[in-house]
């Protein structure tokens, strides 16, 4: 009988052991799945960037061959060389959607390739200097493999620029850009320039023109951002017609989507549940006698 009780107790202690090892095993199980599925979110989604706006180069009606001419580059033209007296050209994108990102590369187009800078900042808010950082990329077969075609007749190589960039904007949220560059004497015209940057009408583009509206944008020498219509000559600015249909700039964003707070908490909730477990498991301390 003692036997029998003696074996009952030792597989029962032995049950009771395999259950709290096997629930300690399930829990350790689902934190490591929590911190893992929070660390995934996290990563992925820093790790992605991804085009989030797309207002590329034309692809059709390009250059003064083609009667509904869709492409045009503008930049200031001064009498003088004093930087400032020069507006920069620029544009706006607004990201779509609600979510946070982090912009790392802001794309143009220019028949400038060197000594290039980037400006912006959010709409109503202070333009400041955002980057020298960039790489020129030709862009080849441009208007046929000849290039720009300029209001003299000339032609000019085409220039991808892509801007280095650390920007962290909303979805829903309106930047301006304007790019800057040395002031050199007007090819084919009179007086000085500053950077051109490249830009069609929507209508004749033949490609994705996200968020165009037929409004360009230059930056004063005050730091004012001000509004222009290339066709009618409307906006803020105040000039006249450019002798050209309304315009946008071309650009392209990319950006990683910035995780969500719930992905965080996720992984701290996981991280801390494991850190538990750790601690449970550690011998007590014994005292020497």
């Amino acid at each position: 009988m003692e036997k029998q009780l003696t074996t009952g107790v030792v597989a029962g202690l032995r049950s009771g052991i395999g259950s709290r090892l096997r629930a300690k095993a399930a829990f350790c199980a689902g934190a490591t799945a929590l911190a893992l599925a929070g660390l995934t979110g996290v990563t992925s989604a820093k790790a992605q960037s991804t085009l989030v706006f797309d207002r590329g180069l034309p692809t059709t009606n390009v250059n003064s061959g083609d009667a509904n001419r869709s492409n045009v580059q503008w930049a200031d033209n001064e009498s003088t060389t004093n930087p400032a007296t020069f507006y920069q050209p620029g544009d706006d994108f607004t990201l779509a959607g609600t979510g946070a990102y982090n912009i790392n590369t802001i794309r143009v187009w220019s028949t400038d390739s060197t000594g290039l800078s980037l400006l912006g900042g959010l709409a109503g808010g202070p333009i400041a200097l955002q980057s020298t950082s960039f790489t020129s990329t030709l862009v080849a077969g441009y208007g046929g493999g000849l290039g720009y075609q300029g209001s003299s007749g000339g032609y000019s190589p085409v220039y991808q620029i892509d801007f280095n960039v650390n920007i962290g904007l909303n979805g829903g949220q309106t930047y301006q850009f304007f790019l800057d560059g040395a002031i050199r004497p007007f090819t084919g015209g009179t007086g000085y320039t500053n950077a051109f940057l490249h830009a069609s009408n929507a209508s004749q583009s033949g490609s994705t023109q996200e968020g165009a509206d037929g409004s360009f944008l230059y930056l004063s020498p005050s730091g004012t951002a001000l509004t222009w219509n290339s066709g009618t000559g409307g906006g803020t600015s105040g000039w006249g017609s450019g002798g050209f249909p309304n315009s946008d700039a071309n650009v392209q964003v990319f950006a990683a989507a910035v995780p969500e707070p719930e992905t965080y908490a996720m992984l701290l909730a996981g991280l801390g549940l494991l850190g538990y477990v750790r601690g449970r498991r550690q011998p007590k301390d014994v005292a020497a006698a």
